[in-house]
């Protein structure tokens, strides 16, 4: 087993919980888990960054969403916080300042963060505390408080480097997809989390959108696999 994930045993001693509150939690969709075969698997990075939710985050509702139930969360499509204009299909390697400034470009573009300064540098804020890379080749940097996310959230950005780049993972390997996660919502925030670490354990997804040459072979993949979810 790699150093990333958890069997349910080993979360629950890594929260200092017993195993049936853990599956309570699970049972009331409140901690990211995945489900392999009959057990459930944690991933580390994605557990510490819920703790850190728990620490920092309320659960605020805005807008036209302000009237969703947990239920209606639960089964909206990964690609529902898609938007063609969001999909950056070759970001060039660097360190994670230059990966992100690359990222958040299409918001400053659209007029959706006023600055690109200050929304780099609270990014960067929370990298520090952790880094937002979960391993297999995957990151997903977001704010440290989901309240600074601007009001035309909750949508991802993502962004492909095809020739991989550190990004500081707990597996120490590349990443290649970035999904930049801007939501004011704690409900969704976790969602997607878990959403993207159990579809991106597939090395074949990975590979299958790296390959890919336009937007629109990539929203081809996107739709015939498992992100359609």
């Amino acid at each position: 087993m790699s150093d990333e994930l958890m069997t349910l045993e080993e979360a629950a001693k890594y929260l200092k919980l017993t195993d049936q509150t853990i599956l309570n939690l699970i049972h009331k969709n409140e901690i990211p888990a995945i489900k392999v075969g009959n057990q459930w698997k944690f991933i580390k990075p994605v557990i510490d960054d819920w703790i850190l939710s728990k620490m920092n985050y309320k659960k605020i509702f805005y807008n036209d969403i302000q009237s969703l139930t947990d239920n209606d969360i639960a089964q909206m499509k990964l690609t529902s916080f898609f938007d063609k204009d969001f999909i950056l299909h070759d970001i060039k390697s660097g360190n994670k300042e230059k990966i992100l400034k690359q990222l958040i470009k299409p918001l400053s573009e659209r007029k959706i963060i006023e600055s690109e300064d200050s929304y780099l540098s609270m990014l960067l804020e929370r990298e520090n505390i952790v880094s937002t890379g979960i391993g297999h080749g995957i990151a997903i940097p977001h704010l440290k408080n989901i309240k600074e996310n601007p009001d035309y959230a909750p949508f991802l950005v993502f962004g492909i480097c095809k020739e991989g780049t550190d990004f500081n993972s707990p597996d120490h390997k590349p990443a290649y997809l970035f999904f930049l996660l801007c939501t004011k919502i704690e409900a969704i925030h976790l969602k997607i989390l878990a959403k993207i670490s159990s579809i991106f354990i597939n090395r074949d997804i990975i590979n299958s959108i790296i390959k890919t040459t336009s937007i629109k072979e990539l929203l081809e993949v996107f739709t015939k696999s498992a992100i359609n979810q």
